[in-house]
C-alpha cells in the first residue's frame, strides 16, 4: 500500500513540474507576442504619420482619454476591451493609467 502511494505522489509531482513548465512556455510566448504586437502599432503609427492620416491607435487614445476626464471610466474600458478584445483586468489596467 506505501507503495502505490509513493508512486501516486511521485506521478503528481511530475504532472505538477510538466504543467507548470508549459505555464511557463505560455508565459514567455505572449510576453513575445505582446512584444511584436507594440512594434506593430509603432510601426503603424509612423506609417500613418508619413502619410499624413491619424491612425485608428490614436483615435482610440484620444476617446479613452476624452471618455475618463469626462469621468466616463467605465465606458472607456469597455470600449478599449471592444477595440483591442483583452480582459476587463488588462482594460481596467490600460485606462488607469490616463487618470
Amino acid at each position: 500500500m506505501n507503495t502505490v502511494l509513493t508512486v501516486a505522489l511521485v506521478i503528481s509531482w511530475l504532472l505538477l513540474l510538466y504543467f507548470l513548465f508549459l505555464f511557463e512556455r505560455m508565459e514567455q510566448k505572449l510576453t513575445s507576442l505582446s512584444v511584436v504586437q507594440q512594434q506593430l502599432l509603432r510601426m503603424q503609427s509612423a506609417m500613418a504619420e508619413k502619410l499624413q492620416v491619424e491612425s485608428p491607435e490614436d483615435e482610440l487614445m484620444d476617446e479613452i482619454q476624452t471618455l475618463v476626464k469626462d469621468g466616463k471610466t467605465y465606458e472607456a474600458i469597455q470600449a478599449y476591451r471592444k477595440t483591442r478584445g483583452v480582459s476587463t483586468r488588462e482594460a481596467r489596467e490600460f485606462v488607469q493609467r490616463f487618470k
